[in-house]
């Protein structure tokens, strides 16, 4: 029982499940912060851009 829960905890390469699982988490939460931020930024740019050209040709819905 003892050796199988090693086994569970430790792959083949002696690296720790656990700790590689710690290792994604933080990869895929940096990856989120930069995806919202830099996505948020993408968003209001093209939001002003949108609007200066409309502003410019001032167009009127009748």
């Amino acid at each position: 029982m003892k050796q199988m829960f090693k086994a569970i905890l430790r792959d083949e390469r002696g690296a720790s499940i656990v700790e590689s699982l710690l290792y994604i988490t933080v990869i895929a939460s940096v990856a989120w912060v930069a995806t919202t931020t830099f996505g948020g930024g993408v968003r209001t740019g093209a939001n002003s851009i949108g609007t200066g050209v409309q502003t410019r040709l001032n167009p009127t819905f009748t």
